[in-house]
């Protein structure tokens, strides 16, 4: 992995898309209330039949708003069209919970990679094994990042802080283009999954 072998390219979101992704985070933060074991399911789902039928599951919550109905059918279209983006932005909401994000140590990097998450996550392998690269050697610049409001100028300041980690753990070769929502996904699932295998290791509960 190299940061001059890699290049990293992060667009701009569209108007559209952020008021898009502001009612879907809406839905998702409700759920977070409501129902996180549901939540869990969708994240530890290993084949896409279980991520399926979990990402129904939760669509259909009807106690998330007035207008549920609009919501839950934006749920199963990001479900639809861009997975990754739905699970980063449920990784995020668990995250957001009290004691969701515990401080965690970094770790040196490592020569690749994997896990099997990545199998149904929809995203690019190399964007995935990146993000997983990041949360074990840069934990604390992702915990950050997941603390600002998407689209903020303060969040941009957190994606610069990482810019360094982005590129040292990008793939040799692979030129990642994408938007922030998406890497910002794939950055709070890579967490989510350290920080879930981290409680679990010490016996802790949520």
């Amino acid at each position: 992995m190299s940061l001059l072998a890699a290049s990293l390219v992060l667009a701009s979101a569209t108007t559209a898309s952020q008021a898009d992704d502001s009612l879907l985070r809406s839905y998702v933060a409700c759920l977070a209330k409501r129902d996180v074991p549901k939540m869990e399911r969708l994240l530890a789902a290993d084949g896409e039949g279980n991520f399926r039928a979990a990402a129904t599951d939760l669509a259909a919550e009807p106690r998330c708003g007035k207008r549920s109905d609009m919501e839950s059918g934006m749920f199963l279209t990001a479900y639809s069209v861009n997975p990754g983006k739905l699970r980063g932005i449920v990784a995020e909401a668990l995250l957001r919970r009290p004691g969701g994000l515990a401080r965690l140590p970094a770790l040196p990097r490592e020569k690749t990679y994997t896990a099997n998450w990545f199998l149904v996550s929809g995203r690019p392998r190399p964007m995935d094994e990146m993000a997983v690269c990041v949360a074990a050697t840069y934990p604390d610049g992702i915990a950050r990042l997941i603390q600002t409001r998407p689209g903020s100028a303060v969040e941009t300041d957190a994606f610069a802080a990482l810019n360094s980690s982005l590129g040292q753990c990008l793939s040799v070769g692979y030129e990642l283009r994408g938007k922030p929502a998406e890497v910002r996904g794939a950055l709070s699932e890579a967490i989510f999954h350290r920080a879930y295998a981290s409680l679990a290791q010490t016996g802790g509960r949520r």
